[in-house]
């Protein structure tokens, strides 16, 4: 089964309990036989190949693929978590349809940032 696992971040590049969650889920995926793209906003990652060599280190699974996608930055104003939410959401949604669209299944653990 092919899955893409949407986060808002994961553990070690953003402290949470969900995201130390979708740190577990990822870590128990990569021990089946399930293909995961992994697509996590860049805090605290610049790039795709940094991402996967933090989280894994020297152990990196063939069946696990992060993908990093910018977080829009926007002025602080009355709404503008909201706002700036949606427009993530289309990323990804623009990203996984162009890029990942061999998925089987579409998980959303968190979207929305702090």
């Amino acid at each position: 089964m092919n899955i893409v696992l949407a986060t808002d971040g994961i553990y070690p590049f953003v402290l949470g309990g969900m995201q130390k969650h979708a740190a577990y889920i990822i870590r128990h995926l990569a021990g089946n036989e399930h293909i995961v793209d992994v697509i996590i906003p860049d805090n605290g990652v610049s790039d795709t190949e940094e991402a996967a060599t933090r989280f894994w280190g020297n152990e990196r699974p063939d069946n696990i693929r992060f993908h990093v996608i910018p977080y829009p930055k926007l002025p602080r104003f009355l709404g503008h978590y909201v706002i700036a939410s949606y427009f993530y959401s289309r990323r990804i949604t623009n990203y996984f349809s162009h890029k990942i669209s061999t998925a089987d299944c579409l998980r959303q653990l968190l979207l929305a940032r702090r």
